[in-house]
């Protein structure tokens, strides 16, 4: 409701690309809040002290930050939460991500990573423990990946931004991990035969294939939403490592020559059928390419 009360009055909102209001967002008791640096910050901050305090709440002091993105400049002042100021932090993590005051990726592939070891021991331990046969035993071990190593581990990708090489490499040298041992491969086995042998997607096209399912949940989206009206702001005005232009890409690289207008005609159940088919294609593709360059 604090959003909404903001989007009462235009100058409470933060304008993103010049044509979208952004209120401040609420999930469940977070709350998050984007605005320029200087008297901007300081009114909107007023504004959500002062709405929290009429319906009788109160801000935890202790779990608010602030966090400066970009570099740092003298327009940046104290925020307070109920007349303490807040703690100046240079990440935090806010609905299973990390935010980080210069927009990196690396803190987030870092925490996943580290999450994806601890997985893969978890499921080793679990399939050891339980009496199957050959064939059962890779089929459960297939199931866990899907289920547990990577759901746990690429929650939230379908809406990370400026995902480079590196950043996908780090997260499938997990993957990677997981298959030797499932396989008990020896260190030089070329990686590309274990996903081939398995039937594995790599993690890059898992990846995208979540990123555009995402796309076509935002193409359906009512225009009244203000999720539908960022999308849109970024599609009809993009600007360098915009989420857009990476969905944008991905289709091109699958050979899905859709405009977004087509998209919007097609059922969920009938794009994700095609998005996965053009993911086993080129996945397969690419794993060829890589095992005949090796």
């Amino acid at each position: 409701t604090i959003g909404k009360k903001m989007m009462e009055n235009p100058n409470n909102l933060y304008s993103y690309k010049n044509l979208v209001g952004i209120p401040a967002l609420e999930m469940i008791d977070d709350v998050a809040s984007v605005e320029k640096c200087g008297v901007k910050s300081l009114v909107t901050n007023s504004n959500i002290n002062s709405y929290i305090e009429t319906k009788k709440l109160t801000l935890n002091d202790k779990k608010c930050k602030q966090i400066h993105i970009g570099h740092k400049n003298n327009m940046c002042p104290e925020l307070k939460v109920h007349g303490k100021t807040i703690e100046k932090t240079d990440k935090e993590k806010y609905l299973g991500d990390q935010i980080t005051n210069m927009c990196s990726n690396k803190v987030n592939i870092v925490a996943r990573k580290n999450k994806g070891i601890g997985l893969i021991s978890q499921i080793i331990t679990l399939l050891d423990e339980i009496c199957m046969g050959g064939k059962f035993y890779f089929k459960a071990a297939m199931g866990l990946r899907e289920s547990q190593l990577i759901n746990g581990i690429l929650i939230n990708s379908e809406v990370w931004y400026n995902v480079n090489e590196n950043d996908l490499r780090e997260l499938e040298e997990v993957d990677e991990a997981f298959l030797r041992k499932i396989l008990k491969a020896h260190s030089k086995t070329p990686i590309e035969s274990l996903y081939l042998e398995l039937g594995c997607i790599p993690f890059r096209y898992i990846i995208m294939a979540r990123r555009l399912n995402y796309l076509h949940y935002l193409v359906k989206l009512n225009n009244d939403e203000l999720l539908s009206k960022f999308f849109k702001a970024q599609h009809e005005f993009p600007t360098k490592n915009d989420w857009i232009l990476t969905a944008m890409e991905n289709l091109k690289h699958l050979g899905m020559n859709s405009n977004i207008d087509e998209i919007k005609m097609k059922s969920k159940l009938q794009f994700k059928k095609e998005v996965k088919r053009h993911i086993r294609i080129a996945s397969f593709k690419y794993l060829q390419n890589s095992l005949n360059q090796n």
